[in-house]
């Protein structure tokens, strides 16, 4: 994605949906294995922890094909 596509579809969802949408923001925390984590153990939600599982996955994977340890606590 560009930036101006990145810049054109933040405005957009700002616009419709979430006027302090910020992209950039949203990446930092959803590739934040801590971040996740914290939010898998502050909710007690099932369907919320599933959410939080699968969207992690990514970001986990790529940490352990890294070497950078276990990402799952």
């Amino acid at each position: 994605m560009t930036a101006e596509e990145k810049n054109t579809a933040e405005s957009n969802v700002k616009a419709a949906f979430i006027p302090d949408f910020d992209y950039d923001a949203l990446v930092a925390e959803i590739t934040n294995a801590d971040a996740i984590k914290a939010k898998f153990h502050a909710t007690t939600v099932g369907y919320e922890k599933i959410q939080l599982f699968g969207s992690s996955m990514p970001t986990m994977m790529a940490m352990w094909c890294h070497g950078e340890g276990a990402a799952v606590a």
